[in-house]
């Protein structure tokens, strides 16, 4: 019983922290989306105010050019 115990928080422990990155990023991707949408719809404050939370440098090239449309 308690190897059964063992494993299971074993197990527990090597997909928790894959499962929270794979949250984080689903996250990120929605607001990237959601950014691409609002650049599409001649929102672009919405556009700055949902990509504000992330790093440039981690954003996708498009993303980046977008921005850089928008500070010019």
């Amino acid at each position: 019983m308690a190897s059964c115990m063992v494993s299971s928080f074993a197990l527990f422990q090597l997909l928790f922290i894959p499962c929270i990155r794979s949250f984080l990023s689903n996250q990120s991707k929605r607001a990237l989306f959601k950014a691409q949408e609002f650049f599409l719809q001649d929102q672009y404050s919405d556009v700055v105010t949902e990509l504000q939370p992330y790093e440039i440098d981690d954003m996708p090239i498009v993303t980046q050019y977008e921005l850089a449309f928008l500070t010019s």
